[in-house]
């Protein structure tokens, strides 16, 4: 019992591990705007990668990400830790927020396809694959 305790008490009193824990749960909390920004995987929801989003006005999704791009850079503690992730989001935003294919048929214009925000739906196919195999071999 006692060795257990001193092994807590120094992990406890590590400044390292606990600036480590301090910055992920920073990363989680920025991590979370952006997922809610999104509508995709839901903090709060629990299907986890298995999450579709919400649907929601492609344009109130379209306004949440640009408040969340503008917390990102307003913000002095994300400044330079989350420039990648700013980046990323800058290269990709006509892609996020393509409009949806449409066409016009004799009852009128009718939305097609919806363009992908994420490649969620091929990771849960690979994914299924991966399990399949692992399965079946037994590895």
């Amino acid at each position: 019992m006692v060795q257990v305790y001193r092994l807590l008490n120094d992990a406890v009193k590590d400044k390292r591990l606990n600036d480590l824990a301090a910055n992920l749960e920073r990363d989680a909390e920025v991590f979370d705007r952006l997922r809610r920004a999104m509508r995709i995987a839901l903090p709060e929801g629990k299907k986890g990668l298995n999450d579709d989003g919400v649907n929601e006005d492609m344009q109130t999704i379209k306004e949440k990400v640009t408040d969340f791009r503008k917390w990102l850079s307003d913000n002095n503690c994300c400044k330079g830790r989350y420039t990648k992730m700013a980046e990323q989001i800058d290269k990709y935003w006509e892609k996020l927020f393509a409009d949806p294919l449409k066409i016009v048929t004799q009852e009128g214009e009718v939305v097609y396809i919806q363009p992908q925000r994420t490649n969620n739906i091929l990771e849960r196919f690979f994914r299924a694959i991966k399990r399949r195999n692992r399965q079946k071999s037994g590895t």
